[in-house]
């Protein structure tokens, strides 16, 4: 996500860019939805190497092509099937 300060002299204006931020908001609903206290997407998921996620589901969301994949932190001792470590999600 990119954010800052944008702009000249005569037009200076705080911006988000836009997919990034389409994003965010998705996954906070879907958190609210989910009744989660973390989501996030598979990118994030994978970046985050030294943490294992659990796969929530995988819906459409709004400017997006493809379906986006939701996860959530797991519990290190869950012995979940669908509990896998960040590096092997790719």
């Amino acid at each position: 996500m990119t954010a800052g300060n944008f702009g000249g002299d005569v037009l200076f204006d705080d911006t988000v860019q836009k997919p990034a931020m389409s994003l965010a908001a998705w996954l906070e609903a879907a958190n609210r939805e989910l009744g989660t206290t973390i989501c996030v997407d598979e990118a994030t998921a994978t970046a985050c190497c030294e943490l294992r996620f659990r796969s929530l589901r995988a819906d459409k969301a709004k400017g997006f092509s493809a379906p986006v994949a939701v996860f959530t932190p797991a519990v290190l001792t869950t012995e979940d099937s669908d509990v896998r470590h960040a590096n092997s999600m790719a």
